[in-house]
């Protein structure tokens, strides 16, 4: 009789290690199958990351591409010009023929592939005259014509003098032109 008691011992701890087996494997393959949707999730979120990723550099290159149009050097005499005009009309303390103005008539008169590369203006205290002497690069003689004729057409020069011009080492030739601001047309607001 000892020997069954034993053997029912012997029987319920062998259930109880079954029990505890069971556990333990349920808890592996719980565990292996949250490390595995773990792994998962992460693979996901590298993916993801690497997907915006490649969007982000596409985007960047695309906004590089755009920019490159804005730094063009006619985009840039253009903001250049409006820049000028606004800086001026701020600091604009003229009553008549003024400068604003007249930069605005050159700036309707240029021509493609001429640069102004420099303005200068005087005022004639006693008459009121005004006196411009305007610098500027042209692609080639036939460009730098258009431009002196252009200027010649506009109502509000005149006595328009060209001065010296040159071959600069970039192969354009830069000129100068002197031209008085007729006050007649200056007064009438000539736009």
């Amino acid at each position: 009789m000892a020997t069954g008691i034993n053997l029912t011992n012997s029987f319920q701890e062998k259930k109880e290690n079954r029990k505890k087996e069971r556990i333990l494997t349920g808890g592996m393959a719980i565990a292996f199958i949250i490390l595995l949707l773990t792994f998962g999730a992460l693979l996901g979120v590298k993916w993801y990351a690497n997907g915006l990723a490649v969007r982000l550099t596409a985007l960047k290159n695309q906004i590089m591409e755009e920019s490159k149009q804005f730094s063009d050097p006619k985009a840039m005499r253009l903001v250049d010009f409006y820049e000028r005009m606004r800086i001026m009309e701020a600091a604009s303390q003229y009553t008549s023929q003024e400068p604003v103005r007249i930069l605005q008539e050159f700036e309707r008169s240029m021509v493609s592939g001429v640069t102004l590369t420099s303005y200068h203006q005087t005022n004639d205290q006693t008459g009121g005259a005004v006196t411009v002497v305007v610098e500027a690069a042209a692609d080639n003689l036939d460009t730098m014509a258009k431009q002196i004729l252009r200027v010649k057409q506009s109502p509000l020069f005149s006595n328009i003098i060209v001065g010296e011009s040159v071959r600069t080492t970039e192969g354009k030739i830069s000129f100068t032109m002197t031209v008085s601001v007729d006050a007649a047309a200056d007064a009438e607001g000539v736009n």
